[in-house]
């Protein structure tokens, strides 16, 4: 039963809340759309924060969608031993990055009194929950050695199910918890998302690029 609604339900409550949170704040408060930067209260640790957390997240993430859109090129490549143990490697050196940054984040949202003045309840727990699912995405490539083999022919299916909305959890039902938490808890970020600073991903600064340079003038 818990596997039903963690697997089968919590998906669609989760893209639900997503896709209908994400419109009512833009509608309600479209200027809250970003990540509520706070560089000009402390700059320090951000700067040793931020970059290893964009750039492993970045990298895992676009991992998982070349993954999940493309198997069959995916197949292919990690049939390659050279490719497969560089794939390995890279994301296991992108989760630790991504820990790295995470860990100072959150020491920063906690060390620094004007940070710390602007750090509400959610922004901890996201921080907390991306901690915790970026240590278990680890631990299972950790312990369940050559994941990019084996991920996409039991993951892949599943969430394909839950896109066509026919979920089927079988793909699920034998694998290890720490696999099955590693899921869920992607459910869960999704959910949270609407209502944090992630939102922020939504509003990508493309417009810089084409529109006419702007002068700054100190006074």
């Amino acid at each position: 039963m818990l596997d039903l609604f963690l697997f089968g339900a919590l998906p669609y409550v989760a893209a639900f809340t997503l896709v209908a949170g994400s419109a009512v704040r833009y509608r309600m408060r479209a200027f809250s759309y970003s990540s509520l930067s706070t560089q000009f209260l402390e700059s320090r640790w951000l700067a040793w924060a931020s970059l290893p957390w964009h750039f492993g997240i970045i990298v895992i993430l676009s991992g998982h969608v070349v993954v999940f859109l493309f198997p069959g090129i995916w197949a292919a490549l990690v049939s390659l031993p050279a490719f497969l143990l560089g794939a390995e490697a890279l994301g296991i050196l992108c989760a630790f990055l991504c820990l790295a940054g995470l860990v100072v984040l959150l020491v920063r949202r906690f060390v620094d009194a004007k940070v710390q003045a602007v750090t509400s309840y959610v922004d901890v727990l996201v921080l907390l929950i991306l901690l915790f699912q970026v240590s278990t995405g680890l631990a299972v490539a950790l312990n369940y050695h050559w994941g990019a083999v084996w991920a996409p022919g039991l993951l892949g299916p599943y969430f394909h199910s839950i896109m066509t909305f026919r979920p089927d959890i079988s793909f699920l039902k034998e694998l290890p918890p720490l696999i099955k938490l590693h899921v869920a808890l992607a459910w869960v970020l999704l959910m949270l998302f609407p209502f944090s600073r992630l939102v922020h991903v939504l509003s990508l600064p493309l417009r810089y690029f084409t529109r006419r340079p702007q002068k700054v003038v100190w006074t």
